[in-house]
């Protein structure tokens, strides 16, 4: 709110930060709507007596570009202030607080004008205070600071900070300490501390904002005028931006964000794990119902994913329930070539190929794809359990789940991709995803499971669907996610990228 409003005139919202630090500093009854609703009768009433009063600072707008910068700058200050003054407990931190939101301004000379004229206020006023407590009695002191306050808001509307802080100064001491000298005398002493150091921190900040405006101003030299908010703001994500791309993890992260807008995670996560759910569980089922009762049940018992094994586990040991003739076989296993299609597309946005055709020649690609993740359902249970013997049981187990999970990617990337991206290319994405399932298993396979059992007593059938399609849009997620940022990092121009594509420096 500070940045526009500064169009209008500098350092028209320079005490909303204000607010913020006393809401959290001092307790109210009413919250924090109270104090917003405090905050905004009170300018509103100010306001409206400078307009009757015909009182009132001529307007100071600044550019675009100097009003972000200040904002940002304001911000930081503001917002640390309030923190450390917070942590520390400090009973009157909004002071030094207040100091800075009032003499930071947007351009530095204007800023140390502030800072002198508040300090050199701030520091008559203590004086002035002290010699009231200590000459008048506590009912003439408290009468005294009322009068304060009216002359300090009339000079506030004028725009004259060293005689607005000449006169708020001992207003606040004499009504705070009821006119007692003995606390007088205590909060004095504060109110100059924290006002001075306040002051100190505006200075700093503004010549913080002057090298920015500097920076901003050498940087604009040589390319167009000065633009508004957004161009300011998109000239420092630029800069920011080029100062990661020098190293490694910088460059990475980078390319990997940019890289998972352009192929959509969320959306094409969503239809992998919904293509996934209508092709290979149905597939699982008509092995079973073919291969007899005895084979079913040794499926369901080795069948090890999370929402899998309440839900579809009594499905598949019952075939009588679920036979299948061979027509019926083939529109199930033609259907199931849906998930495929859908993973070639996804693989080919994410190496960034030509959208793939549909071919006759492509059946035995989408069909190995489909067997290999229909066996890692199965598979990877039995997987675990032959390594279990091995000391330590633990760690080969994880192990050899990681491996089957960083295989089944690498050979269902390799066999979709028709060979257009060499596999020493795909191998940094699978190995990625199988390090991601390391994690993603421990805790699904506990969670998911609480949930599969708490769902599927409540809402029946639909209640274990919706949770394991949650459980396929998380690992859809895992999925692509790794084979972008292994994409990225195959085709980085690092050193380790050179390694990877097999080039020599």
């Amino acid at each position: 709110m500070q940045a526009p409003a500064s169009l209008r005139s500098a350092g028209i919202a320079a005490l909303l930060p204000v607010a913020a630090a006393i809401g959290v500093s001092v307790p109210l009854d009413g919250g924090g709507a109270a104090l917003a609703g405090w905050t905004v009768a009170g300018g509103a009433l100010v306001v409206a007596v400078g307009q009757v009063a015909g009182l009132g600072a001529p307007p100071q707008p600044v550019t675009s570009a100097v009003a972000w910068r200040h904002a940002v700058v304001a911000a930081v200050a503001v917002g640390g202030a309030t923190l450390l003054t917070t942590e520390r407990e400090v009973g009157h931190g909004y002071w030094l607080v207040l100091t800075l939101a009032v003499v930071l301004r947007p351009v530095r000379d204007e800023t140390v004008a502030g800072a002198r004229d508040r300090a050199a206020g701030t520091i008559l006023g203590i004086a002035a205070a002290v010699a009231v407590v200590l000459l008048l009695p506590p009912a003439a002191a408290v009468a005294l600071a009322v009068a304060c306050v009216v002359v300090a808001n009339a000079w506030a509307l004028v725009g004259n900070l060293r005689r607005q802080a000449l006169f708020t100064t001992p207003a606040v001491v004499l009504m705070s300490s009821s006119g007692v000298a003995s606390a007088a005398l205590g909060l004095a002493a504060e109110r100059l501390v924290l006002t001075l150091l306040g002051a100190l921190l505006a200075a700093a900040a503004a010549v913080v904002l002057a090298r920015w405006d500097g920076a901003a101003e050498t940087a604009g030299a040589a390319g167009p005028a000065e633009g508004d908010g957004r161009a300011a703001v998109a000239r420092l994500a630029a800069r920011v931006a080029a100062g990661l791309s020098r190293r490694w993890p910088g460059r990475i992260a980078l390319h990997t964000a940019a890289s998972l807008r352009r192929v959509e995670l969320f959306d094409r996560s969503m239809a992998i794990a919904a293509q996934f759910f209508t092709s290979v569980f149905p597939i699982l089922i008509v092995a079973a119902s073919w291969a007899g009762e005895r084979a079913s049940q040794r499926v369901a018992q080795e069948l090890n994913a999370p929402a899998v094994a309440g839900a579809v586990a009594g499905s598949l040991s019952e075939p009588s329930s679920a036979s299948f003739g061979i027509l019926g076989s083939l529109i199930v296993l033609v259907s199931a070539t849906s998930l495929s299609r859908t993973l070639t597309r996804s693989l080919a946005v994410v190496w960034q190929l030509p959208r793939p055709r549909s071919r006759i020649g492509s059946v035995w690609r989408w069909l190995s794809a489909l067997t290999a993740l229909a066996l890692s359902l199965v598979a990877t249970g039995r997987l675990r359990s032959l390594v279990d013997g091995l000391p330590p049981s633990e760690v080969w187990s994880v192990l050899a789940v990681a491996a089957a999970d960083a295989g089944i990617a690498l050979f269902v990337s390799w066999v979709l991709l028709e060979g257009k991206v060499r596999g020493r290319l795909l191998l940094p994405g699978a190995l990625l995803y199988g390090a991601a399932m390391v994690a993603v298993r421990p805790a699904s396979a506990s969670y998911f499971s609480y949930l599969l059992s708490e769902r599927g007593a409540t809402y029946g059938s639909i209640g274990v669907a919706f949770i394991y399609l949650a459980w396929l849009y998380l690992v859809a997620l895992c999925f692509l996610t790794a084979l972008t940022v292994g994409q990225t990092i195959a085709t980085d121009e690092g050193g380790l990228g050179r390694l990877i594509r097999g080039e020599r420096r």
